[in-house]
């Protein structure tokens, strides 16, 4: 019994809270969406070595093998960040930390800079 109090208070505290909510919800989604694409990273990196790297010697073979690299840490880094966002979306006093997105397989929000 005090368990469904609890939860119904809290429920009624977040449907209140209308800005603040939304921000939290805003990093929530964010956050999922940097999880659910951060394995694109390292395969369009391949497919499109960044145009940095063109001036290296065989660069058709070596600009692929770097954005191999370059895209798996920058996976990495998307993959972490959007975890954090997941897990600081109830305190909204964190922006978000997430990269811009790739790709945006969740609708909903606009990445804010």
């Amino acid at each position: 019994m005090h368990r469904t109090v609890t939860v119904l208070a809290l429920l009624a505290t977040l449907s209140v809270a209308g800005p603040a909510s939304a921000g939290g919800f805003h990093n929530l989604l964010i956050g999922l969406n940097g999880i659910l694409t951060f394995p694109a990273d390292p395969v369009m990196q391949v497919v499109h070595p960044p145009e940095v790297l063109e001036d290296m010697p065989l660069f058709p073979v070596t600009g692929r093998i770097c954005g191999l690299v370059i895209g798996s840490i920058q996976g990495v880094y998307r993959a972490f960040a959007g975890a954090t966002d997941v897990v600081t979306s109830p305190l909204i006093v964190f922006p978000s930390f997430s990269p811009e997105p790739r790709y945006q397989l969740i609708p909903g929000f606009e990445y804010e800079e």
